[in-house]
């Protein structure tokens, strides 16, 4: 092969032998590729420091998520964060968002990513085991202490290697091979996945309904009420009762501000400790009146879908701001009793 000649002369050639050529090319490939993979796993060691860090740390995952990604993806994770994530995990995807509407996408696929695989704990944490050259990239396996095996495939876009894709480990008998059709269909367990425990806002909209037991004789009844969540830990609500007291019907309708304090376990279950304060009307027998109630709860949540259907138990004091009129016993100096205790036990559905 003619390289080089030197100017200014006549029949002045190099040529290089055509072996040295093609070794020289052969060298170059399997430097390129341990280049590569090099780079590969350089990249997938910054992905694992910010799959084993806490709080905030997913961010740094961001980093690693490629656009296309972001865009297939990210909107709907997007929204998901907003609805469901700690307000410190929202708030820095809001501002990422912000300022930069791509980076945050990646920020929420990157907290999808986080909440989904990601530890904190000591004895959870990830390793490489093998980087596969695939046609498209590399695929990259990592496994913790505690079993859980993914695998992370790495693209090339704009000379920069990003993540496209994570997911469980398949095994070998997860995945067959279709003999007709050449199809893969999947069979084994189901891959689990590792949530998070704290507190974890679970829903913004719960629907309940229960039955109420009056505590001072013994009535019963029926209560239901619908709560929205403007906050993590602050909403508003509406409630309704009717329920046998004091051998009159008594019902009550009214408005409520609510707190909570919730707790996951593992992204999976919820409990939740609440307080309900409301004003509204209240009606024995046949007077209506302008009164109040209060209502503490416990509530536990299966949080794992979309629709999440719990059960709660709570205590409900009422009482009318203002006295009922006396009737026939005023002449006595009889007062009418107007407050009502009772317990509810309910079931519901949160969103």
């Amino acid at each position: 092969m003619n390289t080089w000649k030197a100017a200014y002369r006549q029949n002045t050639n190099f040529a290089v032998p055509v072996s040295a050529i093609l070794e020289w090319i052969k060298n170059l490939k399997n430097e390129s590729n341990e280049s590569e993979e090099k780079s590969v796993r350089g990249k997938s060691r910054e992905f694992i420091s910010a799959l084993n860090g806490s709080g905030t740390d997913f961010a740094q995952i961001a980093k690693c998520v490629s656009l296309e990604t972001a865009l297939s993806s990210g909107t709907q994770d997007f929204v998901s964060a907003m609805k469901f994530a700690p307000s410190e995990a929202r708030n820095l995807i809001a501002r990422e968002f912000e300022q930069t509407p791509v980076n945050g996408l990646k920020c929420a696929v990157a907290y999808r990513i986080w909440q989904k695989y990601g530890s904190a704990e000591s004895d959870k944490k990830f390793e490489i085991v093998s980087t596969e050259k695939k046609s498209d990239g590399y695929e990259v396996s990592l496994a913790s202490s505690d079993g859980t095996e993914i695998t992370a495939l790495w693209k090339k876009a704009n000379g920069e290697w990003k993540i496209s894709e994570v997911a469980p480990k398949k095994s070998e008998s997860e995945t067959t091979e279709n003999s007709e059709g050449g199809a893969k269909t999947k069979k084994g367990k189901k891959s689990s996945s590792s949530g998070k425990s704290g507190i974890e806002p679970p829903s913004l909209v719960d629907i309940n309904a229960g039955a109420v037991f009056v505590l001072s004789d013994g009535g019963k009844g029926f209560g239901a009420g619908v709560d929205w969540w403007f906050k993590d830990y602050f909403g508003a609500g509406l409630a309704f009762e009717r329920s046998a007291h004091s051998g009159e019907a008594m019902t009550l309708f009214g408005a409520a501000v609510i707190a909570r304090l919730p707790y996951s376990f593992s992204g999976k279950v919820n409990i939740a400790l609440l307080g309900r304060a409301g004003i509204g009307m209240l009606r024995f027998g046949t007077e209506n009146k302008f009164g109040y109630f209060l209502e503490p709860a416990f509530e536990f949540i299966y949080s794992k879908p979309k629709v999440k259907p719990g059960l709660g138990i709570s205590f409900r004091y009422a009482d009318s701001l203002v006295r009922l009129s006396l009737g026939d016993d005023s002449f006595y100096g009889a007062r009418k009793k107007t407050s009502s205790s009772a317990l509810k036990v309910y079931a519901k559905i949160a969103f």
